[in-house]
């Protein structure tokens, strides 16, 4: 991107503008855990995202977003503003105190500024107690599982590691859980369009998709077997089922964000998007960090240079479409959220005082930098993880890493081939062994990735005074970590605990077997309390009417946006097939054309009202599609245009044939619907 230089003065003026434009924005952050930087259009416009592919180009990529090597760091990073480095990098258990209560986590202090929070999908961040919960740390409601991996499928295989606000879920709940992915877009869009518009909203949408078990969606949702999917990726997976597997995500997306544009809600809302961590650990699971080097769990670019965008009504039209090459941590969203929801510097700093010093945030305010006020962060030193650094965005020093592989466009792998220069010990964050190491703490290695992003040129030996210079500022940002496993003694005297490594007495004795925090406060109990009163029974389920049905006999209405030309249909009604039994689910797609030629097709269970399998269609409920560019112009342009409507059967993987909904096509003159 190119940037122009402001004078401070005109950059503050600017700043204030904008943020003062947009107080109090909506704002959507998607995890998408285990992506691999060449999974979807953030990077590789081949990939089956085409709703990420569009986001992309009407937002900002960031070509440089920098989170930890495997997850548990990660999310503890986002929410505390603080380097996993320095945090503690260990991946968390179920009862791991390394997010204390001590620090405030970003929610919290939305909450404060009348933000309604809402945490959907998988945790992983150490609950030692029930005050670590999300819902008691800034968050409306939860749901979710709080561990590291879960089944997709909680009705039959499953741990039943799964919350629900203050307790393990119900089997109601869990029954609504059969592919997570599609649970949770259905939980995200249901709080959307239950949500008050003039009351600013967080969502932390955190997708269990693309992390292991790699198994297949719901077939109506696979993307179809071809010649150039059906090879492994990795040694084990095939790729049509990790591309059916973050299809699936984008989907969901689709639905999110169509839900806000539907409320209207998209034009003040920030969306950021980006992995935990890289995918494809070990070269054994099916992801692609192309171009980068390495896989999760190693502190090559592949594992912490993450696939990463920002898109929303936010985004200054001037700004839509572009790339920014600056360095972001995630670490960062902490202070630029709660700059945007107007919280002073004072306000936004969390100065707490743990383990004999103060601890303070380590995240900057990007959103100088996202509106291209400003070049850099002006952050002179990134941990990436315990063992690299990156010093003024360029080199980048390495004193531990495995022997590894490149990854190609096409999924295969080169082998880097190195020396090795030292037999790794049992890497004591991972958990794994390094037996190949190298990079070394005796031999580190250094790579200027501005010119090498793909760490194939060590440097090292050329350059012992940068290798000296960064070595000295591992010490305090690299190590030693500020926060231990557990709590302390202190903590410990205010609640009633059963600790051991796995929580598994807790599990048997507060939980009713479900995994869960290992402290309570004290008191008699029970535990868990009791449940809340049942929600009234819902309607009885639409019968399996064999064929397709709907009641879309009602020609779109459409919005224009005179800034982008985009045009918004505004569908009534309701589309489903009843042939198809399988979870109650309706797999119909449906077919938009302008003048008889095909514009999109979108799955039409985005238009059924609450969970998806329960519930009789509403009339009044409807769904909505943005048609651009030479599409919308078509239809919104002067003269006479036909808009066409027809849906097929998604229960078969084999031709689909398109039944039309309206008797005959919706006919439009200069813009305008016809009788």
């Amino acid at each position: 991107a190119t940037h122009t230089m402001l004078m401070p003065g005109m950059m503050a003026c600017l700043l204030i503008a904008a943020v003062s434009a947009a107080t109090k924005p909506h704002i959507l952050s998607i995890i998408v855990d285990d992506l691999g930087f060449h999974d979807t259009q953030v990077n590789n416009p081949e990939a089956p995202t085409p709703t990420i592919g569009r986001l992309v180009a009407q937002g900002i990529r960031l070509e440089k977003h920098y989170a930890y090597m495997y997850c548990s760091p990660t999310r503890r990073m986002f929410l505390a503003g603080r380097f996993a480095t320095r945090i503690n990098p260990n991946q968390a258990g179920t009862c791991s105190n390394y997010l204390p209560l001590q620090f405030t986590l970003f929610p919290q202090k939305l909450a404060n500024a009348g933000y309604i929070s809402h945490f959907i999908g998988k945790g992983h961040l150490g609950y030692p107690t029930t005050d670590h919960l999300p819902i008691n740390r800034g968050y409306t409601t939860h749901v979710g599982y709080l561990g590291g991996a879960e089944a997709y499928d909680q009705t039959e295989d499953a741990s039943h590691d799964f919350w629900h606000d203050d307790r393990p879920a119900n089997a109601s709940l869990l029954a609504q859980v059969w592919y997570s992915t599609n649970f949770y877009t259905t939980r995200t869009t249901g709080i959307i369009d239950a949500h008050d518009p003039s009351i600013p909203l967080f969502i932390d949408l955190r997708y269990q998709g693309v992390h292991g078990p790699y198994v297949e969606p719901p077939i109506w949702e696979q993307v179809a077997n071809t010649s150039s999917n059906t090879y492994l990726c990795g040694p084990e997976y095939s790729c049509q089922v990790m591309e059916s597997m973050v299809a699936v995500v984008d989907a969901g997306i689709f639905n999110v964000t169509q839900s806000l544009i539907k409320k209207g809600m998209w034009n003040s809302t920030l969306m950021v998007f980006f992995g935990d961590n890289g995918g494809g650990m070990g070269g054994t699971e099916p992801s692609n960090n192309y171009p980068l080097r390495g896989t999760k769990g190693e502190p090559w670019e592949g594992a912490v240079r993450v696939a990463a965008f920002v898109s929303g009504g936010l985004v200054p039209p001037a700004r839509r479409g572009t790339s920014l090459s600056a360095q972001i941590s995630v670490a960062d969203w902490y202070p630029t959220f709660l700059t945007l929801a107007g919280l002073t510097p004072a306000q936004i700093a969390d100065d707490v005082e743990y383990g004999n010093a103060t601890r303070s945030l380590d995240g900057i305010n990007a959103w100088p930098l996202l509106l291209g006020l400003e070049e850099t962060l002006g952050r002179e030193y990134l941990p990436t993880t315990n063992q690299s650094i990156i010093w003024n965005s360029t080199w980048k020093l390495i004193t531990t890493a495995p022997s590894t592989h490149w990854f190609m466009p096409n999924d295969s792998h080169i082998e880097d081939g190195w020396t090795c220069r030292a037999r790794g010990p049992r890497n004591q964050s991972t958990g794994g062994v390094w037996q190949c190491e190298v990079c070394s703490d005796a031999e580190p290695c250094l790579f200027n990735i501005i010119d090498d992003p793909s760490e194939r040129t060590d440097v090292a030996a050329q350059n012992p005074d940068i290798v000296d210079r960064l070595r000295g500022a591992m010490l305090g940002l690299n190590f030693p970590p500020y926060t231990g496993e557990d709590l302390l003694p202190a903590e410990i005297a205010k609640y009633d605990c059963l600790l051991d490594p796995n929580g598994a007495q807790a599990r048997k004795h507060f939980w009713g077997g479900m995994m869960g925090p290992c402290c309570h406060p004290k008191g008699p109990g029970p535990w868990p309390p009791p449940s809340p009163p049942p929600p009234p029974s819902p309607p009885p389920p639409m019968p399996h009417v064999p064929g397709l049905h709907s009641n879309l006999d009602k020609c779109p209405d459409f919005t224009h946006n005179p800034q982008s030309g985009d045009l918004t249909l505004s569908f009534h009604g309701w589309a489903w097939n009843g042939s198809w039994a399988g979870h109650g689910v309706p797999p119909v797609r449906i077919r938009i054309s302008v003048d008889d030629a095909v514009v999109v097709t979108v799955v039409a269970n985005i238009s059924r009202p609450g969970v998806v399998g329960t519930g009789a269609p509403n009339p009044e409920h409807g769904f909505a599609y943005t048609l651009e560019g030479a599409d919308a112009a078509s239809l919104g342009g002067p003269g006479k245009h036909d808009l066409g409507v027809a849906a097929a059967d998604l229960a078969g993987m084999g031709p689909r044939t398109w039944t039309p909904i309206h008797g005959s096509p919706c006919v439009y003159r200069d813009g305008k619907p016809l009788p």
